[in-house]
């Protein structure tokens, strides 16, 4: 480089390349390794203020003894005696709210420092931080801020609100600290894609502190902030978008099978109501008396099989239903001594809670049909001596029918399950008792919620009351 050659250079090259630096719009000096001046071109003198003549051959820390322990300072000493060329952005030491450029090429006996004014490109630098860093932490998405090795740096208030984490419990944290992925693979995929260049929308399965897991949606990509080299990491929560995907495909399900079983209820129960008639004949016969037995079970069976289409025919969508404005807890009233003589004869106890609670607009026929199959079933999951709380409230604007057992709760694995046609725990079960519960709910604009655990389980029906 040209520079390295300028203490060998002849007179009149040298006078070349000062001519060549005069017209550099850049600042631009060249010092002795006694900090004196050797060189400095117009534009040093505008900046600085100072004429040639009266510096050369001056101590620069002399001169502008300001410049003492700066960034500047510090740079030169380094520099002295070394080949290679520093390279680092610093404030002015002579003037406020000016950030400068510095190149400095150290040679045998002399040092080149080249200033560009960088205030503006800062300025720039600053606002367009300060924009990223305000659309960071107001965003709705998740954001975080990671060193390449997975150290957060930052992180925005939706990563906190969704993961249930306190800021000074995350950064300067590794991401294996946290237990962050549901998977440990899901890290190792996240690295290889990486990898390969920014992910976008790249599903993954999170945890927030309290141990749930949550869906989202990963975008990530290396990003230059300080000129430091960070990983940005954005997820979209799509845990509720997900569930409710779950819960159209159960529908449309559901529709499909009550549909299929209003067209074909009437051909199919014709013929099996006559079976049934003959076979019942047929087992008053006195010849067959020693067979009777058998007719029982056919005609049970035949029985059970005009049950399950009859649940069927409770799924189809455009069934004909009898709101009218009541209170549960009348209907729970009557249900009550049946429920509870079913348990009593399971060996199990019933109990009745209710709170004053407000109207719902319901169907009394298919509210008692849900109140049976969800009893029905508390009792069976409850242990022998086992207890089923069946409870009402009101939450907000909606009234609420909770009934517990005293189960070992369900597994992630079989929840996932619940309400999906024909699936069935019970040997002897069709799988269509929730499902026909479902339904109820939804052709009554409620949800229903599970609550499961070691100690039991809890349906949640929630109703829209009908404000007073």
């Amino acid at each position: 480089m040209i520079f390295k050659d300028l203490c060998i250079m002849s007179s009149k090259d040298r006078e070349l390349f000062y001519k060549v630096a005069e017209g550099i719009s850049d600042i631009f000096y060249v010092l002795d390794y006694h900090w004196k001046f050797i060189y400095l071109n117009q534009e040093a003198e505008r900046y600085f203020l100072v004429q040639r003549e009266a510096v050369i051959g001056k101590c620069i820390w002399d001169v502008f003894p300001q410049a003492v322990h700066t960034i500047l300072y510090e740079a030169v000493h380094k520099a002295k005696g070394s080949e290679e060329k520093l390279r680092f952005d610093a404030p002015s030491f002579s003037e406020l709210d000016v950030w400068q450029a510095y190149t400095i090429y150290p040679g045998k006996d002399y040092i080149i420092i080249l200033i560009k004014d960088i205030t503006k490109r800062k300025e720039e630098q600053r606002l367009s931080e300060e924009f990223f860093m305000r659309v960071f932490n107001t965003g709705l998405s998740m954001m975080t801020i990671k060193t390449l090795n997975g150290r957060f740096v930052d992180v925005n208030k939706s990563w906190l609100r969704n993961t249930g984490y306190h800021k000074e419990e995350v950064i300067g944290k590794q991401e294996s600290d946290l237990d962050i992925w549901a998977s440990p693979e899901t890290r190792e995929n996240i690295n290889h894609l990486l990898q390969q260049g920014p992910i976008y929308n790249y599903e993954v399965e999170f945890k927030t502190k309290e141990g749930s897991n949550r869906i989202g949606l990963l975008s990530m990509e290396e990003v230059e902030i300080g000129a430091v080299k960070y990983y940005l990491e954005a997820i979209t929560d799509v845990t509720k978008q997900k569930e409710l995907e779950k819960e159209m495909a159960k529908l449309d399900s559901l529709n499909m099978i009550g549909q299929m079983a209003a067209g074909i209820s009437h051909e199919f129960r014709n013929p099996i109501t006559t079976v049934r008639g003959f076979i019942q004949m047929l087992s008053d016969r006195k010849e067959l008396a020693n067979i009777r037995e058998y007719f029982d079970i056919i005609i049970e069976e035949i029985d059970r099989a005009n049950s399950i289409i009859s649940e069927l025919l409770t799924l189809s969508k455009n069934k004909t239903l009898n709101l009218r404005r009541d209170n549960i807890n009348i209907c729970l009233n009557k249900l009550f001594p049946m429920i509870q003589a079913t348990a009593f004869n399971d060996d199990k106890d019933a109990y009745l809670e209710l709170s004053d609670v407000p109207d719902i607009c319901m169907d009394e026929s298919e509210i008692r049909q849900l109140i049976l199959n969800l009893t029905r079933n508390a009792i069976e999951a409850s242990p022998s001596d086992g207890k089923v709380w069946i409870s009402t409230y009101q939450e907000g604007n909606e009234v609420v029918l909770a009934i517990r057992d005293e189960g070992s709760g369900m597994d992630p694995e079989i929840l996932s399950q619940i309400g999906t046609p024909f699936f069935t725990t019970k040997s002897d079960g069709t799988g269509m008792g929730l499902v026909i519960c479902y339904r109820i709910a939804e052709r009554h604009n409620a949800k229903i919620i599970i609550d499961t655990g070691a100690k039991g389980t809890t349906f949640l029906i929630k109703f829209k009351a009908i404000p007073e």
